[in-house]
């Protein structure tokens, strides 16, 4: 959506179809995590699934990486970088456009491989009832190598001369105007991957490396109020639920009410009288 705000159509239909590839990869994936481990969905009772599943670890791993465009080896990296360049240099683009993307990818950086760390790495908590087999794991690894290779038919200007994509695309959708601002592209896909690769390494260090860092955080006000959703539910709840139940308690009685009670009162009479 950030890509068409800024009118690159291509970059956004390009990580659209990128995004199919590690999105599905990364669900099928949870699923048979989920599965094995006898449904259990909370990451913080797994752990320790490196060893016994390599084939869903290294597939993930794959996924995740994609999902958080680590840079020049995965598909997500092209894709992404696309739009984060268009969002600074496209003519409707703007610096706080960018910055507010590149936040958006670090976050999915660090939550990203955060969750590669809790479930594959540490002890052991949940014992798979079964392993999953190539049924499972053949679908896993052909949108493994979709999520690195599918990024290599549009690579960036200041990477290479291959756009197979943009140039389907622009027969049927206009190109992105880009402004003459003098911003070099390759600075920035370097400010990108670093962004990237810093949201890695913090997730490293605070759920592997020294998991106690995260433990003060688990319990603090901050996260209790992240973990219920900012207050959203709450706030909708008061909002919208609480003054709907209302107006129906004290319109439960209303003639609508009347007259749907005596029409079907009067279809109970007439069928009681045929009988």
């Amino acid at each position: 959506f950030l890509a068409l705000g800024v009118g690159a159509w291509s970059a956004a239909v390009f990580h659209f179809m990128i995004h199919a590839f590690f999105k599905a990869l990364l669900f099928l994936a949870a699923g048979v995590v989920i599965l094995v481990l006898n449904e259990e969905h909370d990451i913080f009772k797994m752990g320790g699934l490196r060893k016994k599943m390599p084939v869903v670890f290294i597939t993930f791993l794959i996924g995740s990486a994609s999902l958080s465009a680590l840079p020049l080896i995965t598909a997500g990296f092209y894709s992404k970088d696309a739009i984060l360049w268009y969002s600074i240099s496209s003519e409707t683009g703007s610096t706080l456009l960018w910055i507010a993307g590149i936040t958006g990818a670090f976050l999915t950086a660090l939550y990203s491989f955060r969750m590669i760390f809790i479930t594959f790495f540490g002890e052991a908590k949940t014992q798979p009832a079964f392993l999953p087999g190539k049924m499972m794991t053949i679908p896993l690894i052909i949108l493994a190598v979709l999520s690195v290779i599918g990024g290599f038919v549009e690579l960036p200007q200041s990477i290479g001369e291959i756009h197979l994509f943009s140039n389907l695309v622009y027969n049927t959708l206009p190109a992105v105007v880009v402004k003459e601002s003098g911003h070099s592209e390759i600075l920035f896909q370097a400010i990108s991957a670093i962004i990237v690769l810093a949201g890695i390494y913090l997730a490293y260090t605070v759920y592997l490396k020294k998991p106690a860092l995260s433990e003060s955080f688990n319990h603090s006000r901050l996260n209790k109020f992240f973990e219920k959703g900012w207050g959203f539910d709450k706030l909708y709840d008061v909002i919208f639920v609480k003054p709907v139940v209302w107006l129906s308690e004290i319109d439960k009685n209303d003639i609508f009410d009347w007259l749907n009670i005596g029409i079907s009162r009067l279809v109970l009479l007439t069928n009681r009288l045929r009988d």
